[in-house]
């Protein structure tokens, strides 16, 4: 069970990585990450429904039915911003006058589902988890700032209309950065719960 909730991270760092390709691209390569980005969406997709029929079948689990649940809901939330980030950043004219904020962003998501990934398979003996809880929490202190530096500058450098349009990147980017603090304020309550 928590190899499923593993797998999800990585699901959200491959998710990651198709938002980070999707700056640059042209052509036929804006097309085929969003294919990509589609099959990543598959996988989540299948993957949450995984843990969801796991824990209820399973009676031998790590920890409580409910707990696999709402971790395997957050990682899945965050993969889906990240999916709507691809498909926004796909239509957005102005993706590379705003690329240092979302490649910073981007950076503390990967770092965010890197850290998880390990936390998620340390839910058995609970070991390590204050300190991930408490890179998670500087990352997302980060991660707050960003976006409001972000905005900041989109509404300064571009006209409204454009600014709108080009703040649906900066927006999924955030509610999958909160997505994943949710995952990490799960993991400390579950780590105070059973110690």
């Amino acid at each position: 069970m928590l190899h499923t909730l593993a797998q999800l991270s990585d699901q959200v760092q491959e998710a990651v990585r198709c938002c980070s390709e999707m700056l640059p691209a042209e052509g036929d390569r804006v097309a085929e990450l969003q294919a990509q980005i589609s099959s990543i969406g598959t996988r989540t997709a299948d993957l949450h429904f995984g843990a969801m029929t796991s824990a209820r079948t399973t009676y031998a689990l790590p920890l409580p039915r409910s707990d696999i649940y709402i971790l395997s809901s957050h990682l899945a939330e965050a993969s889906e911003h990240l999916q709507l980030c691809v498909e926004a950043l796909a239509v957005d004219p102005h993706r590379l006058s705003h690329g240092a904020h979302t490649t910073e962003q981007l950076s503390s998501i990967s770092r965010m589902a890197s850290l998880s990934r390990t936390a998620v398979l340390r839910l058995r003996t609970l070991e390590g988890l204050d300190e991930y809880w408490f890179d998670m929490h500087r990352l997302r202190k980060q991660t707050e700032r960003t976006f409001l530096v972000h905005r900041q500058q989109l509404f300064r450098e571009l006209e409204p209309a454009e600014a709108f349009e080009s703040l649906q990147t900066a927006d999924q980017l955030h509610e999958a950065a909160r997505s994943m603090t949710a995952l990490a304020h799960e993991v400390g309550r579950i780590s105070i719960s059973e110690a």
